[in-house]
């Protein structure tokens, strides 16, 4: 079913309504098909994104990560893990999902590892893993809508890049127990509504 607008005059004034019309067949739609248009990844989100798959290493899945914090940005967080944790490379994701607080909601943001093809430090698993966080403590609170929104785009854009990457949260690679993504975001359904 599907609605058409029209519009009606009752007692004087033009009042839209929606009417509730039956198909005889099937809309057909190719699911596969390239996204048209992109509403959370901008034209430089998109650009850098292709400059950091020049050196193209063997990426082998998607992981998502929490910040753990209500506020935060790529910038925030690339300060924290260089001075607080000292990681060598700076930012410890490839990419950031703003919630608006630190970052505009469902803004992607690429760090400098994506840029350089950098892989985030930790195992091997990690080495061969895209790392994609999400600024909010999912323990008080859940995601944004523009955030998941923002982060269906970037698997759609990675996909139509790189071909089909497995998606899973920090914790799951090893058989390791991460609590970033905290009880409040809804891991299984995204998980779930991503396999294609």
């Amino acid at each position: 079913m599907f609605r058409v607008p029209g519009s009606v005059d009752q007692q004087g004034s033009r009042k839209r309504v929606l009417t509730v019309v039956k198909r005889t067949s099937p809309i057909t739609v190719n699911f596969k098909a390239p996204r048209q248009n992109w509403k959370h990844l901008s034209l430089e989100t998109r650009r850098a994104i292709d400059e950091g798959l020049v050196s193209k290493p063997s990426w082998q899945r998607v992981v998502m990560h929490g910040s753990g914090a209500a506020h935060g940005s790529a910038g925030l967080l690339n300060r924290y893990h260089s001075q607080v944790r000292g990681l060598s490379g700076g930012l410890g994701y490839h990419f950031v999902i703003g919630n608006g607080a630190g970052a505009g909601d469902g803004v992607v943001q690429t760090g400098p590892r994506w840029a350089k093809a950098m892989p985030v430090e930790g195992g091997p698993l990690a080495q061969s893993s895209i790392s994609v966080c999400f600024v909010g403590d999912f323990q008080s609170q859940s995601p944004t809508a523009g955030q998941l929104e923002a982060f269906d785009e970037l698997i759609d854009y990675l996909s139509l890049k790189l071909g089909h990457l497995p998606v899973t949260r920090h914790g799951s690679l090893a058989g390791g127990e991460s609590r970033c993504l905290g009880t409040k975001f809804p891991v299984d359904q995204v998980l779930r509504e991503l396999d294609h």
